[in-house]
């Protein structure tokens, strides 16, 4: 009888990259209002890791509750954001986040950049600067504007993860199940884009 061998964790970030790759696009071609995908997502989501942890119910710390609020907020804001300018200033604006991070260690905890970090920071930000460049003038400046706040979000859940009582598997579930209350209140219906 041939043994069950568990993936490795290289195998299950190469399918998270796949799938959150496909996220901006899927989510820009589907007809649905922004709501409607949120929710869609997050009970997916929510089975998902429900089903992982074999067990749907949260645990309530302050780590898995700032760090299930910063995934919520992110999720919608990048969803809105995608819907509103295109996928790729959507991600690339949202993947300032690790300016957001260096930033507030620096700040908040006095860890000073390296020069690695200092670069990657100038690097990221001539990205967001031409985005924004791009995307002026074509209706897309309030999606552009979400997407950056989403850094600010995701780089709220960094921070989250590290406190001390935040566990893993738990964020992302109670994550999950905020947002899914859209779909109780936004019905699938077709977008106006």
């Amino acid at each position: 009888m041939k043994r069950f061998v568990k993936p490795s964790g290289a195998v299950y970030i190469i399918l998270a990259g796949l799938a959150w790759s496909f996220a901006g696009v899927l989510s820009k071609w589907a007809p649905w209002s922004p709501f409607s995908i949120i929710g869609s997502r997050a009970i997916f989501a929510a089975l998902v890791f429900g089903v992982v942890r074999r067990s749907f119910i949260p645990s309530f710390t302050r780590g898995n509750l700032l760090g299930a609020f910063a995934v919520a907020v992110t999720s919608v804001l990048f969803i809105l954001a995608n819907k509103l300018t295109s996928a790729a200033n959507a991600i690339v604006l949202q993947y300032a986040m690790p300016v957001v991070v260096i930033l507030g260690y620096w700040v908040l905890r006095g860890q000073k950049p390296s020069n690695l970090d200092a670069a990657a920071c100038v690097l990221v930000l001539l990205g967001v600067v031409l985005c924004f460049m791009g995307g002026l003038g074509q209706g897309g400046l309030l999606g552009d504007l979400m997407a950056l706040c989403s850094a600010f979000t995701f780089a709220l859940v960094f921070f989250a993860a590290r406190m001390k009582d935040a566990d893993r598997w738990t964020t992302p579930t109670w994550a999950a199940w905020r947002p899914a209350c859209f779909c109780c209140i936004s019905p699938l219906t077709a977008s106006s884009h």
